[in-house]
């Protein structure tokens, strides 16, 4: 530590210089004086062993002055006055202390002011030699006056100009405050928007190592804040997708910009988030850094999963019209002619029991259409008395010629209920949970056990399940002994078009229609899940509590006539069989395969027919043209309107219509036969309406 001073001086003076420091010591400078030496002999050269607080008790009072002194930074100095203190050998000593700066050190001076008798009388003397010397002193002075003065008016017009300059950095001050605030205000607006955009935000230097993310990333990715910052942003990303990434890096760094089209990042439960997005390359610091925005597009990618299962769906459905038409065409012949030969044969015959083989057949196969047009949503649903151990013994039944070999059925139909529903529908339930159950199986093989109880339900059970209501309900359980399912996805089973099957394997529509189905019949459905050994499906349908009249159940008798019928149709082969159907029935018949000839032969004579039976679809003049031509005709005509299928018209179209019935093809006698005989009997449209598969 350096003072700008000669040392040799305080020497010569007799002070002890003392520098302060900042921890409240003082380190001696130079040679000690004899005094000092006397009042403090243990004290060497170097830094005081003590504060000086407790080397010099007079200096107490005098340090908070000179403290506040060196902190204002003045020039000149200041005296603490004469004190005495008392030496180690009983002499009392005279000292007094002055405080400066110089050359930017805290100085303390003490220097000794010890005198005896004889020097208060050289004193004296040196006082009168003083006085003396005052009028020449006071005559300095005067000149000291002026020049002073002059030196204040020089100091005074400096003092402006001072101002003038002071006022000018005040306003650049100012301005560079404003600048400040301006720049915190800028910067603060940055980071709330940053941290609040709704994609994800990844600040990253050059070479990939992320600085800061906002909130969005920190939800993307389950994680907080810290544990993001720090890592890679390859670390982000499955192996498969670093070298992607990692090239959209070097773009934004070189380009200043860079695309990320579709990706996947790194989820919680090591499952997979879509992202999409892209990286912009800034400077910031002097160094180069790379933000990348990554937006969420899983919802997206599933909502367009779902359209195009929709479009699928749609696509089925306006197959299945089509197809169902030609298909119950077919099916009208199979079953016509079946019934008619049958009718020439003895019961007891091998051919009648052979022919009972091929009714039933087509009986199945047309049940099999009206299940398709239901699921594609083509048909109304008929809601009646079902026995529900039938219907799922038919299901097995059907469902049991496609299951591996090595899955093992055992059923368990305890339950005689009845419940009112579509027995199409039933049907599609039971398919759908037997064929999850095989599904679940086909690898290694099992036991597929269906269980069909009564039980009892309570209004805890009730308010568990909304929409189900307390009571006797049938239960159908149907259990496997495969994987189980995921408790990750338990919750989303029953979700539309959702679905942990391959590619082609499964459109996630099972699942959402039988919970569907369940929930309009007043039923719940519901999942016990053993994770690694199977799962069962518990199915709750609301019994019947009445008595289920036997006359629903039982197929109507067939009745017969002699009235006169007009039957149109433009397939030969529907005409040849409805002339001999008919005609066995007793009805005396006229058939034409065009609509034009039939509506020529009805102008001739409008009283000649009691009912015409008319398709739908033909070419030239259709059923519903020719339904209104006849009825511009004969107002009061009973007119039957008979279908393959087809989403033009329904059952409340063929009424609005003034059509007395509507039959849906393929046509079966003892169907047709009560048909005819309602409209003709006076029966009205609603009541005469036949279903397709029911009878």
């Amino acid at each position: 530590m350096s003072i700008d001073c000669r040392q040799d001086l305080f020497k010569a003076l007799e002070m002890v210089v003392l520098v302060y420091r900042d921890d409240d010591r003082c380190s001696l400078l130079g040679d000690l004086p004899g005094w000092f030496r006397k009042l403090c002999p243990d004290v060497l050269p170097g830094s005081l062993p003590a504060s000086p607080e407790e080397r010099f008790p007079f200096l107490m009072n005098f340090l908070v002055d000179a403290r506040d002194f060196w902190e204002l930074g003045k020039g000149g100095r200041i005296r603490s006055g004469v004190c005495v203190q008392t030496a180690p050998d009983g002499d009392d000593m005279a000292f007094e202390a002055s405080a400066l700066l110089l050359s930017g050190q805290k100085i303390l001076l003490i220097e000794s002011c010890e005198y005896d008798y004889s020097e208060k009388q050289s004193l004296i003397q040196t006082g009168r030699q003083l006085a003396l010397d005052l009028h020449q002193h006071q005559r300095q002075e005067r000149f000291d006056k002026a020049l002073r003065e002059e030196l204040e008016a020089q100091v005074k017009q400096r003092t402006g100009a001072l101002l003038q300059t002071n006022l000018r950095l005040k306003a650049e001050i100012m301005e560079r405050q404003k600048a400040e605030d301006s720049l915190r205000e800028s910067e603060r607006r940055f980071r709330m928007l940053f941290d609040n955009l709704f994609d994800a935000q990844l600040l990253m230097d050059a070479d990939g190592w992320i600085q800061n993310v906002n909130r969005a990333a920190c939800h993307l990715l389950s994680c907080s804040r810290n544990s993001l910052c720090g890592r890679r942003v390859t670390d982000l990303f499955p192996e498969r997708e670093a070298g992607k990434i990692r090239s959209a890096l070097a773009n934004a760094v070189r380009d200043g910009i860079a695309y990320i089209e579709e990706s996947v990042m790194n989820g919680e439960d090591q499952s997979f988030i879509q992202v999409e997005g892209g990286g912009v390359g800034l400077d910031m610091d002097g160094c180069r850094h790379v933000v990348f925005s990554l937006r969420d597009i899983s919802h997206r990618k599933q909502l367009q999963s779902q359209l195009q299962q929709a479009q699928k769906m749609e696509a089925m459905g306006s197959l299945a019209s089509g197809i169902s038409h030609d298909f119950n065409n077919i099916l009208s012949a199979i079953i016509g002619y079946t019934e008619i030969v049958r009718m020439d044969l003895d019961e007891r015959s091998l051919a009648y029991r052979n022919l009972n083989q091929v009714l039933a057949a087509g009986n199945r196969a047309k049940k099999l259409v009206q299940q398709i047009l239901t699921f594609s949503r083509q048909a109304d649903t008929v809601n009646q008395p079902v026995k529900v151990s039938a219907i799922v013994t038919e299901a097995l039944k059907l469902i049991q010629a496609t299951m591996p070999s090595g899955i093992d059925i055992q059923p368990y139909l305890e339950s005689p209920a009845y419940v009112r529903c579509d027995p199409t529908q039933l049907h599609q339930i039971c398919i759908n949970l037997f064929s999850n159950a095989g599904h679940a199986m086909e690898e290694d093989g099992g036991l597929l056990e269906v269980r069909l109880t009564d039980i009892r339900l309570d209004d805890d059970f009730a308010s568990a399940h909304p929409g189900i209501k307390p009571g006797l309900h049938t239960q159908l359980s149907v259990a496997d002994t495969g994987k189980g399912i995921a408790e990750s996805v338990l919750g989303k089973i029953f979700d539309p078009f959702f679905t942990t099957k391959a590619a082609g394997k499964g459109t996630g529509m099972g699942l959402s229609v039988v919970h569907g189905i369940v929930a309009s019949t007043g039923g719940a459905i519901t999942v016990e899940n053993r994770t690694g050994a199977g799962c069962c499906f518990m199915v709750y349908l609301p019994v019947m509590t009445g008595p289920v009249a036997e006359s629903s159940l039982l197929q109507p008798a067939m009745k017969t006539g002699a009235e006169r019928i007009l039957f149109v149709d433009d397939e030969q082969f529907q005409v040849d069989l409805t002339t001999q159907v008919l005609a066995r029935l007793g009805y005396k018949i006229v058939a034409k395969t065009s609509s034009l000839e039939a509506l020529a032969l009805f102008k001739q004579d409008p009283a000649a027919f009691d009912l015409v039976i008319t398709d739908l679809t033909m070419p030239q003049l259709a059923g519903k043209a020719l339904a209104k031509k006849l009825h511009e005709l004969r107002p009061n005509l009973p007119i039957i309107l008979s279908s393959g299928f087809s989403t033009s018209i329904s059952d409340e179209d063929a009424r609005e219509m003034g059509f007395s019935a509507y039959l849906k093809k393929p046509l079966v006698m003892r169907e047709l036969a009560v048909a005819i005989r309602k409209v003709l009997d006076g029966a009205k449209a609603p009541e005469a309406s036949v279903d397709p598969i029911n009878g």
